[in-house]
Formats: C-alpha cells, structure tokens, sequence
C-alpha cells in the first residue's frame, strides 16, 4: 500500500482555478508544493495561498483530485495544516 500524501484542496478567490496544496512537501523559504491544472507542479508560499484562496468544496476539487491519483498519488484531503506549516 502506498503512503498516502496529505493535500489541501484550495480554490482562488479571483478566478476559481483550484490548487492542490501539499503541506508536507515542505521547499525553501517557507514555500511548499502544489498542483494546478495548468502549470501542474509548482512551490507556493503558504501564507500567500492561504490569504488568496479558500477552502475547496468537494464538487469542486474532485477533477483535480482524480488527476492527482491518475499520476500516481494516495491522497489524504484535509482541511488545514497544521501550526507548524505557518
């Protein structure tokens, strides 16, 4: 079985574009991974992202979701990170 990867699944407050946040893969200065249709893989800052975007709805995320395990992931959604990753 494989490990499965925490996301948080968020949607731009301007534009709806959904980003899948992965907490755990934490970067550089304090950014951590994330995956959008378009651009896919990419580092974000998450104090940024969480201040542009908000919680995803189900019917909202579930493409995405489903593109994320056609690539190969195990997905734990969660609703927020914990303190650590702020």
């Amino acid at each position: 079985m494989k490990k499965e990867t925490k996301v948080i699944f968020r949607k731009f407050k301007d534009g709806g574009d959904i980003v899948a946040c992965f907490p755990d893969m934490l970067e550089r200065n304090y950014k951590i991974s994330a995956y959008q249709h378009q651009g896919q893989h990419c580092n974000v800052d998450y104090q940024e992202i969480i201040q542009t975007t908000k919680l995803a709805k189900e019917k909202e995320y579930i493409n995405l979701k489903k593109e994320l395990e056609n690539l190969g992931y195990s997905l734990k959604v969660m609703t927020r990170a914990n303190i650590q990753y702020r």
